[in-house]
C-alpha cells in the first residue's frame, strides 16, 4: 500500500526548467533528442512506405515492424554486459551510435541496387535488424546514465520537456518530408525522394552524437548483489512489483502490434491518400504529442504515473476503434490527434515508471530484461495480426455496414481493442505506484488534463477544483486517503 502525502506538501517547482536547462548534460539531452527525431522523422517513419514501394507483402511488412525490435532487445542483453564491463558508459553510447547511423547510407541507396523486388525488402528487414541491434546495445547503458543524471523530483518534467521538443521537430520533419515524397513523386523519381529522406536520418543521427558526446559521464561500478539473470527475473515475476508492471506493457505491446503494422497500408493502400497526407496523420499525432507532454509530466511528478497509465491505457484502447466510424481524411487526422494525447501520456508514464521502479544498479538489467519481455510480445502481436490478416476474410463477410470501406484491416484493428481491453481489466491492477504521490481520482485526473484545453476545460477544472477543496474543509480530501493501486 502506498503511503500518500497531501498535494500542498508536494512543491510546484517553478524554476524545474531552469534547472534542466542550467545542467550541461540534461540541455545536451534534450538538444540530443531533438537531433535523433530529425532521423526517426525522415528516416523511421518512412520505412514502411518505403518497404511498399519496394512491393512488400502484408507478411513482410510485418516482419519489418516487429523482428528488427525483437533483434534489438537480445542486442541489449549484450549491452548489458557491455556497461557492466566498463567504467565508461559514454564511450559504449557513441560508438554504437556511429554504427547505427552509419546503416541509413546503405538504406538510402537500397532501391538503386537490388530494385523493387521481395530481395529488396528481405533486404531492408536485414539492414532495419542491424540500425536497431547497434542502438539497443547502447539503450542499457543510456538509460543507466540519463537516470543518474536526472534528479527524480523533475524527471517527469525533464522528459516531457525533451519529448516536446523532439516533438517539434518531427513534426516539421515530416511536413517536409512528406512534401518532399510528394513532389519527387509527381516527378516520377520517388527513389531518388526516399534516398534524400534517409541521407537526412544520417545527418541528424550524427549531430545527435555530438550532443551524446557532451554529457557527464560518471564512474559507473555495479555490485555483485545487483547482477541477476533473466531466468531470475521470471522467476521472480509473481512477487516483483515491476515484473507484474513489464508484463501489462507487454500484453498492451502484443494487442498493438496486432494492427500496428498496418494502419500504413490501410491508408496508403485502400483509402488511397498520397505520402503528404499519410505524413499529416503522423504530424497530428505528433502535434497532439507536443502540446501535451510537458502536462502529462507534470501530472506524472504530482500524482504518479501509475495514474497516468491508467487513464491513457483507456484511451490506448479504444483509439483503433474510431477507424470503424470514420476513413475520411478529416476523420483520420480526428484519430490520429486523439492518438498523439493518449499516446504521450501512455508513453511518458512506462519510461517514468521504469526509472522509479528500479534501484540504479540494477537499472541497465532491468532496462534489457523489459525491453526483451516487451520486443518477444510486439514480434508475437505482429505474426499473428499478418496471420489474421490472411485468414479474416474467409470468416466474416464484409458487408456490414460497419466495414467501411471494406477492408480485413478495420476487423484486425477491431481484434486488436479486444485484446488490449483484456490486457488492461485483468492486469493494470497487478502491480502498484512506486513513489510517494497524492491521490486523485480517474474522473479528477482526467478533468485536470482537459482543463488544459483553454475556454472549456478552465471552467470545468475550477468547478471541480471547488468541490475539491469543500471536501478538504470536511475533512474528507482523497489526498489524504491512503490508496491501494
Amino acid at each position: 500500500m502506498t503511503e500518500i502525502r497531501s498535494q500542498e506538501e508536494i512543491p510546484d517547482k517553478k524554476h524545474d526548467i531552469d534547472r534542466i536547462l542550467d545542467d550541461q548534460s540534461l540541455k545536451a539531452s534534450v538538444e540530443e533528442c531533438a537531433y535523433a527525431s530529425l532521423m526517426v522523422g525522415s528516416g523511421e517513419n518512412f520505412l514502411a512506405p518505403y518497404a511498399i514501394f519496394l512491393k512488400a507483402t502484408n507478411f513482410q511488412l510485418g516482419l519489418l515492424s516487429s523482428l528488427p525490435l525483437l533483434l534489438g532487445a537480445i542486442s541489449q542483453l549484450i549491452g548489458v554486459w557491455l556497461s557492466e564491463l566498463s567504467p565508461s558508459r559514454l564511450k559504449i553510447i557513441l560508438r554504437c551510435v556511429l554504427v547505427q547511423s552509419l546503416v541509413w547510407l546503405p538504406i538510402s541507396v537500397l532501391y538503386f541496387f537490388a530494385g523493387q523486388s521481395p530481395q529488396a525488402v528481405w533486404l531492408l528487414i536485414l539492414l532495419y535488424g542491424a540500425y536497431f541491434i547497434s542502438g539497443n546495445l547502447a539503450a542499457p547503458a543510456w538509460s543507466s546514465l540519463i537516470g543518474d543524471l536526472s534528479p527524480a523530483d523533475i524527471r517527469g518534467r525533464f522528459f516531457g520537456l525533451r519529448n516536446e521538443k523532439s516533438s517539434i521537430v518531427m513534426l516539421l520533419t515530416l511536413i517536409g518530408a512528406g512534401a518532399l515524397l510528394e513532389v519527387f513523386t509527381w516527378l516520377g523519381y520517388r527513389g531518388f525522394g526516399f534516398l534524400l529522406l534517409f541521407f537526412c536520418a544520417f545527418a541528424g543521427r550524427m549531430v545527435s552524437l555530438h550532443y551524446l558526446s557532451l554529457h557527464r559521464d560518471p564512474h559507473y561500478i555495479v555490485e555483485a548483489h545487483a547482477k541477476f539473470s533473466y531466468y531470475k527475473f521470471l522467476k521472480r515475476s509473481f512477487k516483483s512489483n515491476f515484473a507484474r508492471f513489464v508484463y501489462f506493457v507487454s500484453a498492451i505491446s502484443f494487442s498493438v502490434m496486432i494492427a500496428g503494422p498496418f494502419f500504413a497500408p490501410y491508408m496508403l493502400n485502400v483509402l488511397g491518400f498520397s505520402y503528404f497526407t499519410y505524413s499529416l496523420m503522423t504530424v497530428t499525432t505528433l502535434a497532439t504529442m507536443f502540446l501535451t507532454a510537458r502536462y502529462w509530466g507534470k501530472l506524472a511528478d504530482k500524482y504518479g504515473n501509475k495514474s497516468i497509465l491508467r487513464l491513457c491505457a483507456i484511451g490506448v484502447t479504444i483509439n483503433p476503434l474510431l477507424y470503424l466510424v470514420w476513413s475520411s481524411v478529416v476523420g483520420c487526422l480526428f484519430i490520429s490527434a486523439f492518438a498523439g494525447i493518449v499516446w504521450a501520456g501512455y508513453n511518458l508514464a512506462v519510461s517514468n515508471f521504469l526509472f522509479d521502479a528500479v534501484t540504479p544498479p540494477k537499472r541497465s538489467r532491468c532496462v534489457a530484461y523489459q525491453a526483451i519481455t516487451n520486443a518477444v510480445f510486439l514480434f508475437a502481436g505482429s505474426l499473428f495480426g499478418a496471420w489474421l490478416l490472411n485468414v479474416l476474410p474467409s470468416w466474416f463477410p464484409f458487408h456490414h455496414g460497419i466495414w467501411t470501406p471494406d477492408s480485413a484491416y478495420l476487423q484486425i484493428f477491431f481484434i486488436s481493442v479486444i485484446f488490449r481491453a483484456v490486457a488492461c481489466y485483468f492486469l493494470l491492477s497487478t502491480f502498484r505506484e512506486v513513489r510517494e504521490v497524492a491521490s486523485i481520482r480517474q474522473t479528477e485526473l482526467f478533468i485536470k488534463f482537459i482543463s488544459v484545453l483553454p475556454y472549456v476545460g478552465s471552467s470545468i477544472d475550477y468547478f471541480f477544483g471547488r468541490r475539491s477543496r469543500e471536501r478538504k474543509a470536511l475533512g474528507k480530501s482523497s489526498s489524504g486517503t491512503p490508496t491501494t493501486s
